[in-house]
């Protein structure tokens, strides 16, 4: 099963699904990890769920068990934390070193500069996010958020985030952060258990049952 569960190229991943004895083992692996303790309450009981986020976290070559302990459902959408995101783009071999950072200014005036020397060029790849963009774009205006009492990380996190979306969007492959959609939705919850609760609503069964069609 080891050998199953592993890092995986877009045609690596169809064959598991058009393939019915890799793709029965697959299903045993989600049946067992959704009534473990070790997945997060949201995957637990969802074999389903659980089957589509193991195929997503070997497409980003990393550990199912801790793909799900970093992902959360956001108006029926899947995000994963900003520092989960950030670690995948530090250990993809496409920057350089880590990515650093540099905190200008205070209150208002604050600002974030996160930067990494793009390991095949050599060029210094940064993005800046102020708090005065943070105020136009109204993430500072949501119920229970984080930019009014932890402004500084949450500069880093967005200007990281901006950083690998733009430089190295295959890390993420169009998965957005949990910060992020909190921020854009205009009816985000106030909490993150609340986010999860209403995660429940976004049923992922019909990917499954699109797979068991070609058998």
């Amino acid at each position: 099963m080891g050998e199953l569960i592993k890092s995986s190229s877009a045609d690596e991943t169809r064959e598991l699904l058009t393939n019915k004895d890799k793709f029965d083992q697959l299903w045993r692996w989600a049946q067992l990890s959704s009534s473990s303790q070790m997945v997060p309450q949201h995957y637990r009981g969802k074999p389903e769920d659980t089957f589509v986020a193991t195929t997503t976290a070997m497409r980003l070559g990393v550990d199912p068990i801790l793909y799900m302990q970093n992902t959360y459902f956001i108006q029926g959408k899947p995000a994963v934390e900003a520092k989960f995101a950030i670690a995948l783009a530090n250990g993809s071999g496409v920057f350089r070193g880590p990515i650093q950072y540099e905190l200008e200014g205070t209150g208002d005036a604050m600002q974030a500069r996160a930067y990494a020397i793009i390991d095949a060029t050599g060029d210094v790849a940064e993005e800046v996010v102020t708090m005065q963009q943070a105020h136009a774009e109204g993430w500072t205006k949501k119920a229970g958020s984080k930019w009014k009492t932890l402004p500084a990380l949450m500069l880093k996190y967005r200007a990281a985030t901006f950083l690998v979306k733009l430089h190295c969007p295959e890390v993420l492959m169009g998965l957005q952060t949990t910060q992020e959609l909190t921020d854009i939705s205009d009816n985000a919850p106030r909490s993150l258990t609340e986010r999860v609760e209403q995660a429940n609503a976004a049923p992922v069964a019909e990917i499954v049952e699109e797979a068991e069609e070609v058998f």
